[in-house]
């Protein structure tokens, strides 16, 4: 915890004030929109295991003679969580005598004061108001999408981000190069609006027409949150403000039941600050969930002190994926 331009600016006075708290303003915390999507499923196992059925024709013309057809095909898909941690340690003495005094020791009012540091108001200030959203950002903006799965350093030294699991991208990737996941390139991205909603709208209708049993079902498309915006501002042009939106949203693709869904985590490559990805994929919604290993750590820290020290620390298994690969469709880009 680093609180020198706090003293820089205040003084290191001891205001005992716990009003103060409302001067405080945490940081605008990135949502994990993965999440809305691919909502959690909770697991028995460190693995996920499930099938699914490939079926052929089963309808012949008729002849006498006993002709049957093994039409059903199983396809087996093993998903594995990856284990993932967090280590923290604060000194909260470091507050003592400052403006953030209030959320150091509590006043003892003629009592022997408290020494055990975990017991402080600034644990509880910095589980919920900091860790806790901050994990929810990391695994959205740096694992979610983008993760390559790498094993962590030797000794002391944290993995780098983006390397628990392997992310959305890399698992579209290898399922179109294992020819399981479906390649529908699209070119490059139009630059104007309404020309990249066109691009779109030609994109799904060459998808419904290549897997017609995807008509009528509803369909999820995902692209960076940038790119959606584009979209509904393309929608807005082409059609207009007059448009029927409750008809022709503009979070859909025109006379279709799919939905545009724009992904914060696709924004920024945590190996590549800065460099957002135009992959647009579709697939089902039931076909996205997040796989979180059941009675687990994923809600609950452990806070020790040691002497005046305090570490915070959990780990859980984790990973996001695909029911079925072969009912994704993706760009090459």
């Amino acid at each position: 915890m680093t609180i020198t331009d706090i003293i820089t600016e205040f003084g290191a006075y001891y205001m005992a004030n716990r009003a103060n708290l409302t001067n405080l303003r945490s940081k605008l915390w990135i949502p994990n929109d993965t999440e809305l999507h691919f909502p959690i499923i909770p697991c028995t196992d460190t693995k996920y295991e499930t099938a699914y059925g490939i079926m052929q024709r089963v309808t012949q013309p008729w002849k006498k003679q006993w002709s049957p057809i093994n039409a059903l095909t199983m396809k087996p898909k093993t998903i594995f969580l990856q284990k993932l941690k967090i280590d923290i340690d604060e000194t909260p003495d470091d507050l003592e005598g400052t403006w953030l005094g209030f959320l150091a020791r509590p006043d003892a009012q003629g009592k022997p004061q408290n020494l055990d540091r975990k017991t402080w108001p600034f644990i509880r200030w910095y589980l919920e108001e900091y860790l806790i959203p901050q994990h929810r950002e990391d695994m959205t903006m740096n694992e979610d999408f983008w993760g390559v799965k790498t094993a962590p350093p030797g000794g002391a030294t944290p993995g780098a981000a983006g390397t628990i699991y392997d992310g959305l991208n890399k698992q579209i990737d290898d399922s179109i190069d294992d020819g399981i996941a479906n390649l529908v390139p699209t070119g490059a991205l139009e630059l104007g609006n309404d020309d990249f909603v066109t691009q779109i709208e030609d994109w799904v209708t060459s998808i419904l027409f290549l897997f017609p049993f995807l008509n009528g079902r509803k369909l999820k498309l995902f692209m960076n949150a940038n790119n959606a915006t584009r979209y509904k501002k393309g929608m807005r042009k082409l059609y207009g403000q007059d448009g029927d939106f409750i008809q022709l949203s503009n979070e859909k693709v025109t006379d279709t039941m799919v939905q545009i869904c724009g992904l914060n985590s696709m924004l920024s490559d945590p190996a590549d600050a800065g460099t957002a990805s135009n992959k647009i994929f579709l697939t089902l919604p039931e076909n996205c969930n997040t796989f979180v290993k059941l009675s687990n750590n994923q809600q609950y820290f452990n806070v020790e002190s040691n002497k005046r020290e305090v570490s915070i620390f959990t780990d859980y298994w984790r990973t996001i994926a695909f029911h079925q690969d072969r009912y994704v469709w993706s760009s090459e880009l």
